[in-house]
């Protein structure tokens, strides 16, 4: 018994992501990095008797806040 995860750029063509064991309650995509893309994931059971229907989701991974302007840096003491 198990779980297939598998991911998808356009939601067509997809590739097998991790098969996980069947008490597993989450799985993290470390490799899905690029900025503004969408990734398609499916996932459904499977053991010796057969397979499940996929169950189908999307996400968009965002883009980073931009990186903060016009800092300044006070002391506060001699040691600081």
């Amino acid at each position: 018994e198990y779980y297939q995860i598998e991911r998808s750029l356009d939601g067509a063509n997809w590739t097998l992501l991790h098969q996980t064991p069947p008490d597993a309650t989450f799985h993290t995509d470390v490799t899905a990095t690029g900025e503004l893309t969408d990734y398609y994931y499916r996932i459904r059971a499977a053991n010796t008797v057969g397979q499940s229907a996929w169950i189908t989701a999307s996400v968009t991974v965002p883009q980073p806040p931009p990186a903060p302007t016009n800092l300044a840096v006070t002391a506060l003491s001699p040691h600081d």
